[in-house]
């Protein structure tokens, strides 16, 4: 496997997880439960992207914070600007969705 296959892999992995992130932001805005272990699974399969940028870190550690405090409220929040920083990045040299 060339070194660019693994970097479009990385990179749909991450747009598949913002887009489940997504999808239970929604919910919650439409008052439906979501799974919080699915939640907490779900963001720390983000960190595992190992995002350099701190911005990025402070956003998935509010939005962790948010879900295992369950301030749904707070969590809908951080979790929406956390999906718009990593989906439209200022540094055009970070491999994001």
């Amino acid at each position: 496997m060339k070194c660019a296959d693994v970097v479009i892999q990385d990179h749909l992995a991450l747009r598949r997880s913002l887009d489940i992130l997504d999808g239970m932001i929604k919910k919650l805005e439409h008052g439906e439960r979501i799974e919080i272990a699915q939640a907490t699974n779900l963001l720390k399969s983000l960190r595992g992207f190992g995002f350099e940028n701190p911005e990025q870190q402070t956003r998935l550690t509010a939005t962790e914070n948010a879900l295992s405090s369950k301030k749904g409220m707070e969590f809908v929040r951080n979790a929406r600007a956390l999906i718009s920083l990593l989906r439209n990045p200022s540094d055009q040299n970070e491999i994001v969705a």
